[in-house]
């Protein structure tokens, strides 16, 4: 009991001190900064709606209740349902305006398909618009939601071509996103907070595998964050949770690994090998919890509205 009482002591002693470190501060203050300085940049945001995933402005995991993605002479894109869902988390509470850019109907579907769709920001209606056989475009202005992120709803009717069990819509090509600028903003918090969170848990990995090089870790990591944050900020906001969950997962086994090296007199090596394990576990555990092409649909906070 004595010894287990010990060993209780030196890690709490030995995590108190990382958490001391001055460099951790550092980075943290680093990505504050940066959220900060992001809130009060115009950002545009584009979704290729029907490219899934890859390089380009891929739709997950921004759509819910769409159809299945489709490709057409005129390009990719996806029917809607009758109650698509978009989702988007913004760097700043501000409003927003909103292109939808819509595919032109043939002239067997066009005599079926709705010819207006209803525009819901929550639980607001913010227009009912025509939508044109040829293919239209329409400018929506989406005001500012209480928790940051715009959250819209396109309802309309919908039909069942023949031999087609789906649900359909109208067919919707690209989203385009203006955060509208002006005015001291703060950066969004959950997200941010989840980052911070996971820096912390980092560098306590880091600090306990490679001491020797744990700064230069933790500043290679403050940067990609930093980065992500200036460059993509709606999904450096949607993998806040996945990556501070992956190593929350990843800490304790890296004590757990490093309690059976010490047992089997593993020391040099040791530290490297308990990094390796670390790294691979967390970026599994990421890459099985963001919202990608399998997992999107759960990481969707607005079941409410469906």
């Amino acid at each position: 009991m004595k010894a287990l009482c010990d060993n209780i002591q030196q890690w709490l002693a030995q995590e108190w001190r990382a958490l001391r470190a001055p460099i951790l501060w550092i980075g943290i203050g680093v990505i504050i900064i940066v959220a900060t300085i992001s809130a009060q940049l115009p950002h545009q945001h584009v979704i290729d709606v029907g490219l899934e995933e890859g390089v380009g402005n891929a739709d997950l995991p921004f759509l819910r209740d769409f159809n299945t993605p489709e490709e057409s002479a005129l390009g990719n894109f996806r029917w809607t349902g009758g109650n698509s869902k978009i989702f988007v988390p913004l760097p700043g509470n501000r409003p927003a305006l909103i292109e939808l850019r819509w595919l032109p109907l043939s002239e067997s579907i066009s005599a079926q398909a709705p010819t207006r769709i209803e525009v819901w920001s929550d639980q607001q209606l913010i227009a009912e618009v025509p939508v044109s056989a040829v293919g239209s475009r329409q400018w929506l202005y989406i005001p500012a939601t209480g928790d940051d992120h715009l959250y819209l709803r396109l309802v309309s009717d919908v039909f069942q071509p023949v031999q087609d069990l789906r649900q359909l819509g109208l067919p919707l090509e690209r989203i385009v996103i203006a955060v509208v600028p002006g005015g001291w903003v703060w950066p969004v918090l959950p997200p941010l907070l989840w980052w911070l969170g996971a820096t912390m848990l980092g560098w306590l990995i880091l600090h306990r595998t490679l001491s020797r090089w744990a700064g230069y870790g933790l500043a290679i990591g403050v940067s990609a964050v930093s980065l992500a944050l200036i460059l993509d900020p709606a999904r450096w906001a949607f993998g806040a949770e996945a990556t501070f969950i992956a190593l929350t997962f990843a800490y304790p086994l890296t004590l757990a690994v490093q309690a059976g090296l010490r047992a089997l007199a593993v020391d040099a090596a040791g530290s490297s090998l308990s990094a390796i394990v670390a790294i691979a576990f967390a970026t599994r555990i990421v890459w099985t919890l963001l919202p990608s092409q399998h997992a999107w649909r759960y990481w969707f906070p607005y079941q409410s509205l469906s």
